[in-house]
């Protein structure tokens, strides 16, 4: 460990933090934030950007105005897109297991979590070789929230999620039809 004359510090080999697994948080400050990088050590959380809101997460990035919370960003000078990938890597796969899922929260007026619009991955068939997946969209509409268009087999169902079997049917009400 290096100390230099302007206060910064040099690291040439590993460091461990905590070994001993005791309920001890560590953080790091920066110009404007005391808790830039937080380790929750109790709850096993880590936050950027402030102290941990939900104790069930395990990493959350928080911000308090309006600039963005998170980027992926790819620097490759080839066609190569940012990539998130979302993992399930399940001991005992089976067909309908969800795989991904995206929930948009926000506050009602009674100031209560509210899922607004999910988009959930959805392993249909997990068979080596004929494997299927599901995408659907959900909102809430009036308090109810329901999937309000599916992609099953090809085929793009708008407020159905069961019975897909044409190209892009559309059900409103008792109504459907087939385009």
């Amino acid at each position: 460990l290096i100390f230099a004359t302007d206060g910064t510090a040099t690291f040439n080999v590993g460091a461990v933090f905590n070994d001993s697994g005791v309920d001890a948080d560590f953080r790091v400050e920066s110009n404007n934030n005391a808790n830039m990088l937080f380790v929750d050590g109790g709850n096993d959380v880590v936050s950027v950007g402030g102290t941990p809101v939900e104790t069930g997460d395990h990493f959350e990035v928080l911000s308090s105005d309006t600039t963005t919370n998170l980027r992926v960003r790819n620097t490759n000078a080839g066609s190569a897109a940012p990539s998130l990938i979302f993992d399930k890597a399940s001991g005992s796969p089976a067909d309908d297991d969800e795989v991904g899922l995206l929930n948009f929260i926000g506050q009602d007026s009674a100031d209560n979590a509210e899922v607004y619009a999910q988009i959930t991955g959805i392993a249909a068939d997990v068979t080596s070789g004929t494997e299927d997946g599901t995408l659907t969209f959900g909102t809430k509409v009036a308090g109810t929230f329901a999937t309000r268009m599916s992609i099953v087999d090809g085929n793009v169902g708008i407020g159905l999620s069961s019975g897909i079997d044409e190209k892009l049917p559309i059900k409103d009400g008792s109504l459907k039809m087939v385009m």
